[in-house]
Formats: C-alpha cells, structure tokens, sequence
C-alpha cells in the first residue's frame, strides 16, 4: 500500500473514530484555505500549475494572495502590466479550479512615502484608496475577498511601521473604494497577529467602525509548540483569546459581522538550545494533528468564522528552516504529512460538511 493511503486510512481511525465515512454528522466547518505566494518572482509557471492543483486535490476552497501596491503602481496612476498579468494568472489559475480569491493589498511604493520602505505608510491615505478602487475594478467578480494590509497590529512582523490612527485612516480611504469597484468582494480589517483585542478597540475608538465588513486575525500561539485548545490567559497570544476579539465587535454592535483566521499554523523544525518560545517546532504528526484539531476547535467553539487560512502552501529550497516549516509541500513540492490530514478531513471525513 502506497504511503499517502496508509496515512489517510490511519488518520481516519485515529482521528475519525471508525473507517472511512463513519463519523457522526456534525455543524459544518469552515472553509479551508491557504497562503499562495503565486505572485513572487521564485515560483516557475509550471510550479503554480502543480501547486494549486495540489491545493485544489487537497479540499482547499480559498487561497489568499500578495497583491503588492507597489509592484501595481510603479509611479502615481501608472501601472505596471507586467505585474497586471502576472496577478491575473494566478487568479484565474484559482477560480479555474473553483478555489476563492482572497487579495492582500499592502506594501506602500516608494513614491508614495518618500522612499521610507514598503511597510511605511503614504503620506496620503488617498493614494491607496486609489489603487484600492483599480484593483477592485480590474479584479471585479474574481477576487471574491480583499484584505486591507498585512499585520498592521504587529510591528515586530515587518509589514507595517505605522500605527492605529494611520492604519485607520488607510480604510476609511480604501473600504469605500473596494466597494465601489466590486460591491460584492467582502472587505476584511487586518487586525493583525495574534487575538489583539486591544488594536481593534482602538481602532474603533478611532473610526474603524463602517469601514470593514469583516476582521481577520491571525492565530498563531505566542508559545509555537502548543496545542490550539489550550486555555485562554488573558493574553492576546492564545488562540483561545478569541472571544475577547469577539467582545470587542459586539460592545461596537458589530456582532453580525464575521472573523476569518486569514493566517495560522504551526511549524515542522527541530528545536535548538535557546529558542524563542513562538518559534518553537513541532514533528510533522504533530503539525498534521494541529491541523485537524484547529478546524474541529474553530468549528465547536467559533461558529462567526466561517473561513479559516493556513500559512503556507510551500517551502522554498535554502528558506530558513522556521519558515519553511509551516508548508503544506516541502521544497520540492512533495505533499507532508498535515496535507493528506487536510485531504482526508476534507474529502473522506465526512465531518466537513
């Protein structure tokens, strides 16, 4: 018997209770999705090809993208159609295969802030509002989804040096954009890394509230090895802080407004003398069991999110070893073991539905 079906008939004993097709009906889950960095320079064409049909065998219904505004708009109202068709590729490689668009646009050009780098913000919020309008119009009816930014609570992440008022200032120039380019993509709030229940009180306070039609988070345990029911400590580095999240849209009378996980995982890495608790690694049934238990977790106990975003979809040869550990295919594109856990909850379970 080949490998790939001892591990998915075994992941269905171990974790469905009974063979194949067996389990209990349940509420459904959320639908799955991952991180494609389809549009950086390191992928080949024939390897976007092979990965997303990959992602695709694997039950994945939403890949989320980089959509650079700097690789878009290389001067003030001058766009690059080099990079134009690049992202409509990876598009249309996505919906062809009838997988969701969620677009991330971050990442300010040089022009725009006085070549401070691409994680300072504009000096004019009205600049991304623009780009947020073209990119919403070109994007009409293919990107089903677009997240405002990267992280903006995190400034340790390397994706935003600003804070919550210019953060807040960006989507209130982009929301209305989005919208009027494409009325129907939903329009996510980055509340950033971890459950920060803080940055999106402030924001609030600051003029978020009508701005966003739904908030992303990004659930990674501040201790990287630990299991994601682990108990709530009051801080924002537990998965479990979520309903603090929650608290803070419902005080705001947001409560029909829902949370997606738009990046979350652990990572497959040895550990080293020293580390630091959230780059802490786990073996890979470890990572495959996290897996299948955060969607059971999210299903049982967080029914406003109904899309939840692993991070990633693949390692790169040479990548350091923590990053490259959080990927559904290694290096060379061979499925580990947490995508055929995915592939078997999705496709064979019976309980995804």
């Amino acid at each position: 018997m080949k490998k790939r079906h001892v591990l998915v008939l075994f992941a269905a004993l171990v974790l469905g209770g009974g063979w194949l097709g067996a389990a209990p009906a349940r509420a459904a889950s959320p639908a799955f999705g991952t991180q494609f960095h389809c549009t950086w320079g390191a992928y080949t064409d024939q390897q976007r090809v092979e990965v997303i049909d990959r992602l695709k065998w694997a039950g994945v219904k939403w890949v989320r993208i980089d959509m650079g505004w700097d690789a878009f708009e290389y001067e003030r109202y001058k766009i690059s159609g080099w990079h134009v068709d690049l992202a409509d590729r990876c598009v249309d490689l996505a919906r062809s295969r009838g997988i969701n668009v969620l677009g991330v646009l971050h990442r300010t050009p040089g022009w725009a802030n006085g070549n401070r780098g691409p994680t300072v913000p504009p000096y004019d919020s009205g600049d991304y509002g623009w780009i947020a309008g073209w990119v919403a119009q070109h994007f009409r009816g293919r990107v089903s989804a677009w997240q405002m930014w990267n992280e903006p609570s995190n400034p340790d992440a390397g994706s935003w040096d600003g804070d919550v008022n210019q953060y807040v200032s960006l989507i209130r120039a982009a929301y209305p954009a989005l919208k009027s380019g494409d009325p129907n993509a939903l329009v996510l709030f980055a509340n950033g890394a971890y459950q920060d229940d803080r940055f999106l009180r402030r924001a609030y306070e600051v003029g978020a509230k009508g701005y966003f039609d739904a908030v992303a988070t990004h659930p990674y345990q501040g201790q990287g090895d630990l299991p994601p029911e682990t108990p709530d400590n009051g801080t924002i580095w537990r998965i479990s802080h979520l309903p603090a999240v929650r608290q803070v849209m419902v005080d705001w009378g947001d409560a029909g407004k829902p949370i997606w996980f738009t990046e979350f995982g652990w990572t497959v890495h040895d550990n080293w003398p020293g580390i630091d608790y959230w780059q802490l690694g786990v073996t890979g049934e470890q990572q495959a069991d996290y897996l299948v238990r955060m969607i059971r977790y999210t299903r049982d106990n967080f029914p406003y999110v109904p899309v939840m975003i692993w991070y990633k979809e693949r390692a790169w040869t040479g990548e350091e070893a923590h990053w490259a550990g959080y990927a559904l295919l290694d290096s060379e594109l061979r499925p580990r073991v947490a995508y055929w856990w995915l592939q078997w909850y999705y496709t064979y379970s019976g309980q995804a539905g």
